[in-house]
């Protein structure tokens, strides 16, 4: 399932010290907006939504296109700040991004859709980031509604990730439509098991809490994660599992053949 966002009041709200002053990072989501108009800003993960921003993934309402993402990661010499242009998001269909930062390195955006392969887009802006992040010890970090209700996410989220490490693009592409736990901080498909929550199975259990009341609407359609599954210990031994009575005989081995 996916959760729908359509107020600012909606929202999904991370706390563990694990998503704090995280420096290299890798954040995915599959996303599908329900309108793009000129005015409406979209905030889509964030760290403290202010003046203060320590981290910031939206499509903002003026400045950049209409309809484009803008990454924002505070640090102590340079920000890191990074806008896809050419209008990359259009309204009602399943998109993929993937946003990929690191100190000293140009920050790096991935945008696809369930048919067409994720690429790099043109930028506005690419600033490269150098030095350390900023302390957002302490501050939540938001899907939807931030933390003062100043912006929302209008639509659905069926999928969001976030690692603490900087992946390559052969990497990050892997992921695209067979989303996996990889080393990451955060893995959830909101709305999983039809319930409006968004549980974490990355082993962390940083499990979100609900802001308002988004409601469940049907999953982007790509294959479920790959589970990994404890394999079953036998009950008997290979020897005595390879051994078949027939009448007073016991015959040992792989096959077995039985002629009539």
């Amino acid at each position: 399932m996916a959760l729908t966002f359509n107020s600012n009041t909606e929202g999904l709200s991370f706390s563990s010290s694990l998503l704090d002053q995280l420096d290299a990072i890798t954040i995915m989501a599959w996303y599908r907006v329900s309108a793009t108009a000129s005015s409406t800003a979209y905030t889509l993960l964030s760290k403290e939504y202010s003046a203060n921003s320590k981290l910031l993934l939206n499509r903002p309402a003026f400045g950049v296109g209409s309809n484009d993402w803008q990454f924002f990661h505070r640090r102590a010499t340079t920000n890191t700040v990074v806008n896809s242009s050419s209008n990359i998001i259009q309204a009602n269909r399943w998109e993929w991004v993937c946003l990929m930062d690191s100190d000293g390195v140009a920050p790096t955006i991935l945008h696809g859709t369930l048919t067409s392969k994720p690429a790099e887009p043109t930028y506005s802006t690419q600033t490269t980031g150098v030095g350390t992040v900023a302390n957002d010890s302490g501050k939540a970090l938001n899907a939807g509604r931030t933390y003062n209700a100043q912006q929302s996410f209008t639509g659905d989220l069926s999928f969001l990730a976030i690692y603490n490490r900087r992946m390559s693009q052969a990497e990050a592409l892997s992921h695209w439509l067979r989303p996996r736990v990889s080393s990451g901080q955060l893995f959830t498909h909101p709305g999983y098991h039809s319930q409006v929550s968004a549980t974490d199975v990355s082993g962390n259990a940083i499990n979100a809490t609900v802001a308002g009341s988004p409601t469940l609407a049907s999953p982007v359609p790509i294959p479920m994660p790959r589970m990994r599954l404890a394999r079953l210990q036998p009950t008997m031994s290979q020897l005595e599992a390879r051994r078949v009575s027939l009448g007073s005989s016991v015959v040992r081995g792989e096959r077995i053949i039985i002629a009539g």
